[in-house]
């Protein structure tokens, strides 16, 4: 990010502040996502999480100013590493118990997968030296898959989100 950010023409101080930011926003997002999840389920509030990952993902491309900048990283952080440890939670929602350690082996494996990909694309998109909306809208595209992944499993379990329920949250 920080690398991404100079591109960008963002100052030193607010570049290592996103990273801040960013982290700060991932323990929040766990937090909530916890409390909401014992209100909602944790498959519901992962279908909300992600979408709203892929959205802040995408507008911090546009250059915002610095304070919307750091908001932006910290629902980032708060619906991309929150998310993560929210999915490790509800294996046990979304898995039998008969194939649950294989189902959290399987998306600890893909989750380490895409911690190696996604900065080494990070870099080659970097290199290409596209604009910087286009590089966000492209690292904003496995968080709208995702979303329709857990969607898929959400309602498959009969955990479609009550989108009323969640906004009277």
């Amino acid at each position: 990010m920080p690398k991404v950010l100079q591109e960008a023409g963002y100052a030193e101080r607010a570049r290592l502040l996103s990273l801040f930011s960013l982290h700060f926003g991932g323990m929040a997002g766990a937090i909530a996502g916890g409390r909401l999840g014992e209100r909602f389920g944790l498959p519901k509030v992962v279908v909300g999480y992600f979408p709203a990952a892929a959205l802040s993902i995408a507008l911090i491309g546009s250059n915002p100013g610095t304070g919307m900048l750091f908001l932006l990283v910290f629902v980032a952080g708060a619906t991309t590493i929150g998310t993560q440890i929210l999915l490790y939670a509800s294996t046990a929602q979304l898995y039998n118990l008969s194939v649950r350690s294989t189902g959290l082996g399987w998306a600890s494996g893909v989750e380490r997968i895409g911690a190696i990909v996604g900065p080494t694309r990070g870099g080659v998109l970097l290199g290409r030296e596209l604009p910087l909306s286009q590089n966000f809208l492209i690292f904003a595209v496995p968080a709208a898959i995702s979303a329709l992944a857990m969607m898929v499993f959400a309602f498959r379990d009969g955990c479609a989100p009550d989108w009323r329920g969640l906004a009277a949250a």
